[in-house]
């Protein structure tokens, strides 16, 4: 029996199985402010959605038109200036995002059932999740 072989097969293998735990610990700080951002974005459109009042005034007038550009206008300043925010200023400019997102989003609440809102939602999220995995082990 050749030992020295199994031992360079033992150290290949290990060297295939290595893991970057700071990457995985930046990683999932990453997955939990896109989580917390989605929970704030779903409970401003959901409480917007049952509030008849607000719901009017928000998309019943012209303030319908901010609420529907604001995201956009959020996403071109968080582009430019991302790089010289400090980590605080970046949070908060992704929760106000997401808040923005919530009050844009609030009028498919009206349009569409929560259950085939929660379907697609799940569906996304899955899809997300498997993507994520797959770009991760795979380096693509």
């Amino acid at each position: 029996m050749n030992f020295n072989n199994v031992e360079s097969v033992y150290t290949s293998a290990s060297k295939r199985t290595h893991y970057d735990w700071g990457l995985r610990k930046y990683l999932l700080a990453v997955y939990q402010y896109i989580a917390v951002s989605l929970v704030v974005t779903g409970m401003i459109a959901m409480g917007v959605a049952s509030s008849p009042e607000v719901l009017n005034a928000i998309h019943g007038s012209g303030l319908r038109w901010v609420v529907v550009f604001a995201p956009l206008g959020m996403v071109f300043y968080m582009s430019s200036r991302l790089m010289s925010m400090s980590v605080v200023s970046a949070q908060r400019c992704l929760m106000i995002f997401a808040a923005l997102m919530g009050l844009s989003l609030s009028s498919i609440f009206v349009i569409y059932t929560g259950e085939s809102i929660a379907r697609v939602f799940f569906i996304t999220a899955s899809t997300f999740g498997a993507m994520s995995i797959y770009g991760h082990t795979t380096k693509k």
